[in-house]
């Protein structure tokens, strides 16, 4: 659903009255907003009842339904209710809320009066108010004709579920609607969206869209109920511009299928534009009509000017011999002069242009006679209703082939001086952002008044001086997504003025360090922002095999006055563009240094020799280790799966001439899984899903002082036996420097990470910098500044998105050498100079406080003081809020609510972002649980997220090549990679591994060995993945016995239809419903062992007609590490087919490494096996050191198996909820699992029973009710007095004999004032719980011939008592005082039945 459907679309329900015979009649409708109903809390309404109407009969509510909706995005988590939650039926308050100290002491009494009794509701009470909506529609004007001679319009407008449309308007482009649209609203607005669409009415076609006003609704417009009722009500009348898609540039099928194809549609052209206005006013009897608009008031208008100078268009394709421009602001229409063709860039070799297949464009030029022109417009005086400026490009034969859209609000219409603006083509396709060709043009475009004020200027061109180009590459970064590493083998060629740059040696691989500096002379405008554009050309020098196969790689592109600077060189990430997407990106910078006169003649200035940026000296040789445990989550198995492991070298550090430039490694399957591949005989689905590799790779690394610079570390996987499976996997070493400073960390990390946001707009085209030259620069030629006064530009680094500028300390190579410079380290100080917001973040956090978001540095000053203050004053108000829990508890109303809103600004106070009402992260005393006690903890929320901290490995996503679609690495996966990485000094390391090998060979026979050698205290036994001992731990299966237990599911998608449907419509369960059982598998199908238990389903114990099933079932699997490391549950849905409601996937692996008990028990039990081995090598080594040795090892090995002996056997993992999901469709849930997850080695679960585990039993209780007296109960018509009888039914829900059970008093003969007096005590049976615990009591006129006449009736809700009862009070019966019913009949009376509950609910 794109955006614009999610404010506009709806849910309608309709209500139907079902006929067994004849059409069905409808009760009546209701609507509720998408986007309504996702900005309400927990993106729900819960337990709402919705009145339905008639379109046809009035406004009266035709009856009422209680529902509940939610919507979710693909972020959000199901809202989740406690098991009780829906058996208490809130009442509303009918002072608002407002609290008790507000009240006067007559409220007050009143509101403890009505605590203190049973309310008892006839019908449901709907607090709310009634709305009058007029949308006042006057005229359109410019509308666009849609593909026919004539245009015959109308407007539609749709708002709580109900649409009415203007009159037709045939043949007008500029139509007089005059009609004003009612419709009546009720609060509170369950659908606040007010959708206006313009349209072309077609008599044997389909009516055609022209466009929606406005062009992209939110929440914060006049369209939006609750925004306009924010604003008074009243939005007074004026102009909406229409855009959109001409009708001879729309695709076939646009109103069907292109409405949903992006996510937003901006239109390319100018549609018209409509005078209206909205009123919203309070109305008892609002109503729904079209009346005609008698009075109208057009918004003022004021006189603006359009200035524009044209000059050059570039990289223009398909025009033809000659070009024009227009310029359109509403309904005026301006047209250029005609541009030639100045120039046609080829590729510098064309012997090699089919090879490389490079984009050619074409320039136009309007020549050195610029056209200036001055248009004067009538426009509205308010900036928000002036149209968009378009600028469209049109072909030689008149065709419009592109276009540029400028929002009046935009500064630069306010500037006088040339920009460079993109064009975008017309044509609609995936990404319509591609540019099409680049303009340079100066427009003005204001109030007439203040564009007088600027001179006209025009700027001269054609002055050419000698520039130095600096061009420093340092690195590439994922490049060619679509190819392996083998297969790329990238060059670049550097394009500027016609003169061109080229790597000298391409390096093979997806992440080449080059760490060259490129020097060439070139002659180029002396203004720069008319000068060429930096244009970098990347090709695959690669050889491919493929007919389809483009060698072009793609471009980047950069504007040259943004490279004119002094100083020390910008490093920036730039991305390579490929129709649109990225196609890597690379790490370097550019400089123009104007040279002197005459001094482009001199050698040291010529020398145009590569030089390495940064010196061998400038790298430390570091060892960068990278333990690989295992592959998780593939979708296709793998019959050879091979692992590699590399990282680059700079390219002037290489060995050999023919190095490769990287340092490799391999890794192998563990033997256990080469054993299934080499037994493994079928042709077809054999093979490994998921392969295990249990290594520690250790690979040589050179590293610049600088970590901004460091590089990735490349993963590949890949099938042997069949090429195209094949991922990948790019891990920056940054975030393992070797620093102890948090700050350039950070600052590295932030570089790094906005170097992967890609623009194609602002970064492949480059040509829409803000060029920031003053006006006085283009009156006179620019002469050489001094490099002192000279400041480096600083819009580089605000308006490039996702670039970030890198500033060595030293400067770059002068004009008078052409050496090498010599880049140091960013200094700190250099770093907080740039980013002041990483400076109190890495403040605040050594301070304690954490989850701190800096924004508006201007206004942050905080001491130290002002921290400890501020601390003081949250600490106050979470003690403040948490007490309010236990004060209203079970005294307000609405307690669950204000709940809800205590925890959330709980949560803020301590900086906690939540992005689901329903899960919190709070303290015991927030999180506490009020459903059934499961005498354990309960996480409204997965347990994933707790473990996650404690998890001994990283995960790291695997990407897969991809022809199809470009991605910054390749098409993502939810494959991953489990392991962690580290940087070490090569002497540290080497160091290790020479302990390690000892270890693991066990030769103490040499002496070496010490006390020392071993951890003496417990805390340093810990879990340590860069160890090879706890990676060849898990070679052998590690035996787990796997026990879960599903108590309950909520809200499953439903699975069919239930034809029983009169029994169905009090509520007694669903019209919509499922038959679901569970399923679970452990492990990867296909390899099973017959003596262990993997696979478990309950088909044959069904719970029927649900979509709450309460299971409260234990099942136990076995499993074995790790191989085995998940657990697939499906809840399925029993039919002629069973199929899956959805499907919950559990790490196993990480619910053993993740849990802190069983994890270190893991690390006792390697420690002692290595002390064990080592021991035995010394047992026959009778020297006094080795003896010493002994009687050490023996204390360590007694101390490990009393602690691995000694383990907790009663700790409880907590309850928590996990979303059941589609495979292939994982944004949308299908239910939610209420369950907990016990993971036990082999022998611990022989001695820890199952957790005793059952459903809540139904409890009996007898309710006791006395009818005390009748008053006011009205006559028949034809008698003078009344013959009263009172009749209570117990609904069939909560007799738990589904069947209902009804009582009557006797009768109270001659009433002539409609009183009686009964007295009379009834026993009713309730079992608890029930959905629906309610006596529903008549008052009938008694008669001893025929059958007795209803004279009123009354509905009594037991939930509130029960919840009294159950929870508060905890005592075997509960006493009501008495209380008055007041019954429901159409007459102008109403009567009374005194009530009362006697002796509470009496527990049998």
């Amino acid at each position: 659903m794109n955006s614009i459907e999610f404010e506009s679309f709806e849910i309608k329900i309709e209500v139907f009255d079902l006929k067994q015979f004849g059409q069905n009649q409808m009760v009546g409708i209701y609507s509720i907003g998408i986007s309504t109903l996702y900005r309400n809390p927990a993106h729900e309404i819960f337990n709402n009842w919705l009145p339905l109407v008639h379109p046809k009969q009035g406004l009266e509510p035709q009856g009422y339904l209680l529902a509940s909706a939610y919507v979710i995005s693909p972020t959000d988590r199901p809202p989740v209710h406690d098991m009780n939650e829906n058996n208490v039926e809130e009442e509303p308050d009918e002072f608002g809320g407002v609290p008790d100290d507000q009240l006067t002491p007559e409220q007050l009494q009143a509101r403890t009066e009505r605590k203190n009794r049973i309310a008892v509701v006839s019908k449901p009470e709907i607090r709310g108010k009634s709305y009058q909506l007029m949308v006042n529609i006057a005229k359109a004007e410019d509308l666009a004709l849609m593909g026919y001679p004539t245009l015959d319009s109308f407007i539609s407008v749709r708002t709580g579920g109900t649409a009415q449309i203007t009159s037709v308007m045939k043949n007008q482009q500029k139509p007089q609607y005059l009609s004003r649209l009612m419709f009546p609203l009720h609060f509170p607005f369950f659908n606040d969206k007010i959708v206006v669409r313009v349209w072309d009415k077609r008599t044997m076609a389909t009516d055609t869209f022209i466009a929606m006003i406005p062009e992209v609704p939110t929440e914060n417009d006049y369209f939006n109920i609750n925004f306009l009722q924010s604003k008074g009500g009243t939005m007074p009348f004026r102009w909406f511009n229409l855009y959109g898609i001409p009708a001879e540039e729309r695709p076939s099928g646009f109103q069907q299928q292109f409405l949903g194809y992006k996510k937003n549609i901006i239109g390319t052209d100018f549609m018209g534009r409509v005078l209206m206005s909205i009123n919203l006013t309070q109305s008892e009897k609002p109503e729904l009509m079209v009346v005609p608009l008698t009075t109208q008031r057009e918004p003022p208008i004021d006189k603006y000017l359009l200035r524009f100078d044209t000059y050059e268009i570039q990289e223009a394709k398909d025009c033809g011999e000659k070009i024009f421009v227009k310029f359109k602001v509403g309904g005026f229409q301006f047209k250029s002069n005609d541009a030639f063709i100045k120039t046609e860039k080829k590729s510098k070799y064309k012997n090699t242009q089919q090879e490389n297949k490079e984009m050619q464009g074409i320039s136009y030029t309007w020549g050195k006679a610029i056209q200036t022109k001055d248009e004067k417009l009538d426009l509205p005086a308010d900036p928000q209703q002036i149209p968009d400026l378009i600028v469209s490009l049109h072909a030689e034969n008149g065709k419009r082939v592109a276009y540029i859209r400028i929002p009046y609000s935009e500064k630069d219409l306010g500037i006088n001086r040339p920009k460079w603006y993109t064009f975008k083509s017309v044509k609609q396709t995936d990404n319509n952002d591609v540019p099409h060709s680049f303009f340079l043009v100066n427009i003005l475009f204001r109030n007439e008044s203040t564009v007088f004020k600027i001179p006209k200027i025009i700027v001269k061109r054609d002055f050419q001086v000698y520039y130095k180009l600096y061009a420093y590459f340092y690195a590439g970064y994922d490049l060619c997504p679509d190819l392996y590493s083998e297969d790329t083998l990238a060059s670049f060629t550097v394009k500027i003025g016609g003169q061109y740059v080229e790597l000298d040696q391409p390096q093979q691989g997806k992440n080449p360090i080059w760490n060259k500096m490129f020097q060439k002379v070139v002659k180029i405008d002396q203004n720069l922002e008319f000068a060429s554009n930096i244009i970098i050309t990347f090709v695959n020098k690669k050889k491919s095999n493929s007919w389809f196969s483009s060698n072009h790689i793609g471009d980047i592109c950069i504007p040259a006055l943004t490279c004119k600077y002094e100083g020390d060189p910008n490093f920036q990430f730039h991305h390579i563009g490929n129709s649109g997407q990225s196609a890597g990106r690379i790490l370097a910078a550019f400089q123009l240094i104007q040279l002197a006169k005459n001094q482009e003649k001199d050698p040291n200035i010529l020398n145009e020799t590569p030089v390495p940026i940064f010196q061998e000296s400038e790298f430390q040789e570091k060892l960068a280790q990278f333990p690989v445990f295992g592959i998780r989550n593939l979708k296709q198995k793998m019959k050879d799966p091979k692992l590699t492991v590399q990282v680059p070298f700079p390219f002037h550090l290489s060995q050999t001439e023919n190095s490769t430039f990287y340092n490799k490694d391999t890794c192998d399957l563990i033997p256990a899984q080469r054993e299934i591949l080499e037994n493994d005989r079928s042709w077809f689905g054999g093979g490994i899903q998921d392969p295990v590799f249990l290594k520690l790779v250790s690979l040589k690394v050179y590293l610049p002082h600088n970590i901004r610079f460091y590089p990735q570390l490349e993963v590949s996987l890949f099938d042997g036996q069949n090429k195209s499976e094949r991922y990948i996997c790019s891990i920056s070493l940054i975030d393992v420097a070797q620093t102890k400073d948090q700050l350039l960390i950070d600052d590295a990390k932030y570089f790094f990470e906005q170097g992967k946001i890609y623009d194609d707009v602002q970064i492949n085209a480059g040509k829409e910098e803000d060029l920031k030259e003053e006006q006085d620069d283009f009156q006179q030629q620019q002469t050489q500044s001094d490099p002192k006064e000279t400041a480096k530009p600083s819009q580089t680094k605000d308006t490039v998105i996702g670039k970030e500028t890198v500033k060595p300390s030293q400067a770059p190579p002068s004009n008078q050498s052409g050496k090498s410079s010599h880049l140091t380290n960013t200094t700190k100080m250099s770093i907080l100079s740039e980013r002041p917001d990483l400076k109190i973040q890495t403040s605040l956090k050594n301070k304690g406080i954490q989850n701190i978001e800096v924004k508006n540095m201007e206004y942050l000053t905080l001491t130290l003081n002002d921290i400890q203050e501020k601390r003081k004053e949250n600490k106050e108000k979470e003690k403040k809020l948490l007490g309010m829990i236990k004060k209203y508890k079970g005294h307000y109303q609405k307690f669950d609510q204000l709940k809800l809103l205590i925890k959330r600004e709980v949560e803020k106070l301590k900086g906690v972002e939540i992005k689901d009402t329903t899960y919190f992260k709070g303290t015991n005393e927030v999180d506490e649980d009020e459903g059934y006690d499961y005498g354990r903890d309960v996480l409204k929320g997965p347990y994933e997220e707790k473990l996650a901290p404690k998890i001994p490995f990283k995960k790291f996503a695997l990407y897969r090549l991809s022809s199809t679609k470009y991605g910054l690495i390749g098409n993502p996966t939810d494959a991953i990679i489990k392991g962690d990485i580290r940087i070490t000094d090569c002497a540290n390391t080497k160091k290790s591994e020479k302990h390690t090998k000892k270890s693991k060979q066990s030769k103490a026979s040499n002496g070496k060995n010490s006390v020392k050698d071993v951890p003496d205290k417990p805390e340093e036994y810990n879990f340590d993945l860069f160890d090879e001992g706890f990676l060849q731990f898990f070679n052998q299966p590690y035996r787990l016995k796997v026990r879960l237990y599903i108590l309950r599911c909520l809200n499953l998608a439903a699975q069919k239809q239930d034809i029983d449907a009169y029994h169905k419509m009090a509520g007694l369960s669903a019209v919509c419903s499922a038959d679901s059982y569970p399923e679970i598998f452990i492990g990867e199908s296909g390899h099973d062992n017959q003596d262990l238990i993997k696979h478990i389903t309950d088909q044959d114990r069904v719970i029927e007609n649900t979509l709450s099933p309460n299971f409260f079932r234990m099942y136990e699997l076995d499993a074995e590490l790790p191989t085995d490391w998940k657990m697939k549950l499906h809840i399925k849905n029993k039919g002629m087919f069973d199929s899956v409601i959805g499907s919950i996937q559990i790490d196993i692996e990480d619910r053993v490494v993740g849990e802190e008990k069983l994890k270190q028990r893991i690390a006792y039990t390697v420690y002692k096996e290595r002390f064990e081995a080592e021991k035995e090598i010394l047992k026959y080594d009778d020297s006094m050191k080795a003896e010493k040795r002994k009687g050490y090892l023996s204390g360590q090995i007694t101390d490990l198996q009393q602690r691995i002996e000694n383990f907790d056997k009663k700790f409880k993992v907590p309850v928590e909820y996990k979303d059941l999901k589609i495979e292939g469709r994982q944004q949308a849930s299908q239910g939610t699992v209420e369950m907990f997850l016990e993971v036990l080695p082999l022998d611990i679960a022989r001695d820890i029973e199952p957790a005793p585990l059952q459903a809540p039993l139904p409890q009996d209780y007898e309710v006791r009710l006395i009818i005390w007296e009748t008053f006011e109960i009205p006559k028949v018509a034809t008698k003078k007095v009344v013959d009263i009888m009172v009749t209570v039914a117990m609904d069939a829900s909560a007799t738990g004999k589904d069947a209902e059970v009804t009582k009557e008093t006797d009768v109270h003969n001659g009433s002539e004032n409609g009183d009686g007096s009964f007295s009379f005590r009834m026993k009713f049976p309730l079992v608890i719980p029930c959905p629906f615990p309610r006596l529903k009591m008549t008052v009938y006129n008694f008669s001893p011939f025929g059958s007795n006449e209803s004279l009123g009736e009354a509905t009594m809700s037991l939930k509130p008592y029960i919840y009294l009862f159950q929870v508060e009070l905890q005592k075997d019966c509960r006493e009501m005082e008495n209380m008055k019913c007041h019954l429901q009949k159409s007459n102008s009376l109403t009567p009374i039945i005194l009530v009362k509950i006697e002796d509470k609910f009496q527990f049998k």
